[in-house]
C-alpha cells in the first residue's frame, strides 16, 4: 500500500508539472502528450501493481486466517488434553482417597440400618429364595362324617370356632337309629329279666330244692341275653354313638331322642369348613366339617430346579410371611 500511494504521488506530481510546463511554452505539447501517455502507462503500471498488491495481501490474509484457526484448533486441543489429564489426575486422587468408604450423613445411618464392624474372616451365608405357601399338617386334618344316612337335625359349631376334642358339633336325626336303638333296649331289657331269673335259680340250687339241670338252662339263657346285649350295644357304636349316649342322650329332643344320633370333635383345633344345615339330607360321603390343628401347620416350598444343590436336610429356613 506504501508503494501504490508513492507512484500515485509521483505521478500526479509529473502531472502537475506537465501542464504547469506547457501552459508556459506552447513548443512543448508534443512533450506534453507523450508525458501523459507515460502518464497513463504509469498509471496502467500503477493499477497493476495495486491489483496484485490486493491479491497479495488477500493470499497474505487468507493464510493468516488458516494459520490462526490452525493455531486456535492446536490451543484447543491442547487445552483439551490438559484438561482430560487433570481430570484424569482429579478422579484418581478422588478415587484413591474414597476408595471403599462410604459417607452417611444425618439420621440416615438409623434409618436404613447401617452398622459397621471391623473385617474379619467369616463363612459367606448362600441365601436361596423361594416362594412357599403354609399348609395344615396333614396328620392333624379331621374330617367330620356321619356313619349313617342322616338329616341334621341341630347345628352347634360354626367356621371359625375353636373345639376341643370331645366337644359336640351336631345332632342328627334317622329312622334306622331308632330301629336300632329299640332292638339294644329289648336286649337290654332280656338281659336284665335272664338275669334277675338266674339269681332266683342259684339260691334255689344252692338250697338242693332244683336240680342241676335247671340252674343250667337259668345259665343258659343269661348268656344268650348277654350275647344280643352286646350286639345290640355295638351296633349303635359303630353309628358314632358312645357309651354313655346309649342310655342318656345329652340334648333334650323328647319327640325324636330314640332316633338321634350326635357327632363329637375327633381332635382339638379350628373349624375351617361346615357344610351343614338344619334338615338336610346327608350320607356317609358327606363331608359335615373340617377341623384343622393350627398349632402344628407344614411349610410347602416351590424350589427351581437350578437352587436344589444348595438344599440340604438340616438347614436352617427362615419364613416370612405378609
Amino acid at each position: 500500500m506504501f508503494r501504490f500511494r508513492f507512484m500515485i504521488s509521483v505521478f500526479l506530481l509529473a502531472y502537475f508539472t506537465l501542464m504547469c510546463t506547457q501552459s508556459q511554452d506552447p513548443e512543448h505539447s508534443h512533450d506534453h502528450g507523450r508525458a501523459q501517455a507515460e502518464g497513463s502507462d504509469h498509471e496502467h503500471e500503477a493499477h497493476d501493481h495495486e491489483a496484485r498488491d490486493q491479491g497479495h495481501e488477500h493470499d497474505t490474509q487468507e493464510h493468516r486466517e488458516s494459520y490462526d484457526e490452525a493455531h486456535l484448533d492446536q490451543e484447543h486441543e491442547a487445552d483439551e488434553h490438559g484438561a482430560h489429564e487433570r481430570g484424569t489426575d482429579e478422579r484418581g486422587e478422588h478415587d484413591h482417597g474414597s476408595e471403599g468408604l462410604i459417607e452417611v450423613e444425618g439420621d440416615w445411618e438409623s434409618l436404613v440400618g447401617l452398622k459397621t464392624l471391623q473385617a474379619q474372616i467369616m463363612p459367606i451365608e448362600h441365601l436361596v429364595t423361594v416362594p412357599g405357601q403354609i399348609i395344615p399338617n396333614e396328620n392333624r386334618v379331621a374330617r367330620v362324617s356321619p356313619f349313617i344316612e342322616s338329616s341334621v337335625n341341630c347345628v352347634f359349631k360354626n367356621i371359625g370356632d375353636v373345639v376341643v376334642e370331645g366337644e359336640l358339633l351336631i345332632c342328627l336325626t334317622s329312622p334306622e337309629i331308632g330301629l336300632l336303638r329299640a332292638e339294644y333296649d329289648k336286649a337290654k331289657a332280656e338281659l336284665e329279666i335272664c338275669e334277675q331269673k338266674l339269681a332266683r335259680k342259684t339260691k334255689l340250687h344252692n338250697e338242693k330244692i332244683i336240680s342241676d339241670r335247671e340252674f343250667q338252662e337259668g345259665e343258659l339263657e343269661r348268656k344268650v341275653a348277654e350275647v344280643n346285649y352286646n350286639y345290640a350295644l355295638k351296633r349303635l357304636l359303630a353309628m358314632g354313638m358312645r357309651q354313655e349316649e346309649v342310655d342318656e342322650p345329652p340334648t333334650g329332643h323328647s319327640d325324636a331322642v330314640g332316633s338321634t344320633i350326635h357327632i363329637y370333635a375327633p381332635m382339638s383345633g379350628v373349624i375351617t369348613q361346615r357344610n351343614a344345615s338344619l334338615g338336610q339330607k346327608v350320607n356317609l360321603s358327606s363331608e359335615l366339617f373340617e377341623i384343622i390343628d393350627v398349632d402344628n401347620v407344614w411349610l410347602e416350598a416351590d424350589i427351581f430346579e437350578k437352587d436344589l444343590q444348595r438344599i440340604k436336610y438340616g438347614q436352617i429356613v427362615k419364613v416370612r410371611v405378609a
